[in-house]
């Protein structure tokens, strides 16, 4: 099996692992509702409680991903690792032997 679909199946299933937990936790942990208001806007005084552009707060959903991203470039690494420590092996004649 090539390395690539290795790869590409881990990530699909990390991704709709990301996804589904995330809701998961959104709607039952969490609770997330929409129509609720922050402390920001409802204690609102200009100095301590100021409400902020919503764009602004999207921008640190990225950070999420970066666990399932860095878990892909490891494997990634670490199966590139193996193939050229075999690719050698084969070049120089030698089999590994069994431990």
């Amino acid at each position: 099996m090539s390395i690539l679909v290795i790869v590409a199946g881990a990530s699909v299933i990390l991704w709709i692992a990301y996804r589904t937990h995330g809701a998961f936790l959104a709607k039952t942990v969490f609770r997330l509702d929409d129509s609720r208001t922050t402390p920001a806007v409802e204690m609102a005084d200009g100095n301590d409680y100021v409400a902020i552009d919503p764009w602004i707060l999207g921008k640190p959903a990225i950070h999420p991903a970066i666990p399932v991203v860095s878990l892909v470039l490891i494997v990634l690494a670490g199966l590139m690792a193996i193939e050229t420590t075999l690719a050698i092996v084969r070049k120089r004649g030698h089999a590994p032997s069994a431990a």
